[in-house]
């Protein structure tokens, strides 16, 4: 099977842990969707991590995951590696 087939059999999948992924403020940027789908079972797991992102999103504010954490003009990055607990504090205090 080429790669088109395979990215376009996949699409569905792929457009719903996306579809997900904004719902909490996430944007794919260069992240890998295998990082995305691993943190949104992290975010549905912790209630509060999963609210500290939706404040975020709520303030206008982009999310980036990746493996260090960056405050840019009008988005943050995440450090996946980070635990729940670190994240939270760098996004709400």
């Amino acid at each position: 099977m080429s790669a088109i087939d395979q990215i376009l059999r996949q699409r569905p999948a792929i457009d719903m842990t996306l579809a997900t992924a904004r719902e909490y403020g996430i944007t794919n940027g260069a992240s890998r969707l295998d990082v995305i789908s691993a943190f949104l079972e992290r975010l549905q797991q912790n209630k509060k991590l999963g609210t500290a992102f939706i404040k975020a999103k709520q303030a206008g504010i982009g999310i980036f995951l990746e493996v260090a954490f960056e405050i840019g003009s009008n988005n943050v990055t995440i450090d996946v590696n980070a635990s729940d607990e670190e994240i939270i504090k760098f996004l709400v205090g």
